[in-house]
C-alpha cells in the first residue's frame, strides 16, 4: 500500500508538470525571453537543507533484515542554477543525508547517502516550481553497539536515484521545498524519503 501511494505521488507530480510545460508551450509567443516566470533568482548556487520521513527497504536474509526502523532522515545540497529559457532552468547538485536507523539485538544500522545528480526545474508561475532529479547515490551502512562503530563494505556502493518536488518561492532568494528520493535497491536494500525544507539562492 505505501509503495502505491509513493507510486502514485510521483505520477501525479509528473502529470502536473507535463501538463502545465504543454500549456506554457502553446502561449510561448506571447512572453518575453528576458522576464523568468518564477520570482525566485534563477541564477547561480543555492544551499539546501530538508528534514523528514525515511524508509529503508531491506531483501534478503542478511544483518538489515528483521530491524525495528527509524523513520527520521535530514540532508543537506547545494547546487547551481543554470536558465535553458525563462520558464526551464537546469542545475548540477551535490548533496548527503542521514536516512534513518534499524536497531536488533541491541545494534543500530545507521543509514547515510552522498549524492551527485541533476535537477530541472520548470518555473509554474510567480511563485510555485516544479521539480525532477536523476543521478547516482554511494549508500553505507554504520553499524553500532555501545561505543563500537563498524562500516561494512558488503553494504556500501553506488546506486541510480530518481526524485521529484514542489517549491514555493516565500522571497526572490529563499523557496520552501517539498521532495521526494528513491534511491533503487543495491548491497540488498533501497532507500526512500520525502523530506521538507528550504533553498536558498545566493
Amino acid at each position: 500500500m505505501k509503495k502505491l501511494l509513493i507510486a502514485s505521488m510521483v505520477a501525479a507530480t509528473v502529470a502536473a508538470s507535463g501538463a502545465a510545460f504543454a500549456q506554457d508551450t502553446s502561449n510561448s509567443g506571447a512572453q518575453d525571453t528576458n522576464t523568468s516566470g518564477s520570482s525566485i533568482k534563477p541564477m547561480g548556487p543555492y544551499v539546501k537543507g530538508e528534514l523528514g520521513w525515511a524508509d529503508q527497504d531491506s531483501s534478503g536474509d542478511n544483518m538489515l533484515s528483521g530491524r525495528t526502523n527509524s523513520d527520521l532522515g535530514g540532508r543537506v545540497a547545494a547546487g547551481y542554477n543554470f536558465d535553458l529559457n525563462p520558464k526551464v532552468s537546469v542545475a548540477p547538485e551535490i548533496g548527503y543525508g542521514y536516512y534513518g536507523k534499524g536497531s536488533k539485538d541491541g545494534t543500530d544500522a545507521k543509514y547515510h547517502a552522498l549524492d551527485l545528480s541533476g535537477v530541472g526545474t520548470y518555473h509554474l508561475n510567480e511563485k510555485i516550481d516544479l521539480f525532477g532529479k536523476a543521478g547516482m547515490a554511494y549508500k553505507s551502512v554504520d553499524f553500532e553497539h555501545g561505543s563500537w562503530t563498524e562500516t561494512s563494505d558488503d553494504y556500501n556502493g553506488w546506486t541510480p536515484l530518481v526524485g521529484v518536488g514542489a517549491g514555493y518561492n516565500l522571497t526572490p532568494q529563499l523557496q520552501a521545498q517539498v521532495t521526494y528520493t528513491h534511491m533503487f535497491e543495491h548491497q540488498s536494500y533501497a532507500l526512500d524519503s520525502v523530506m521538507a525544507g528550504l533553498k536558498y539562492n545566493f
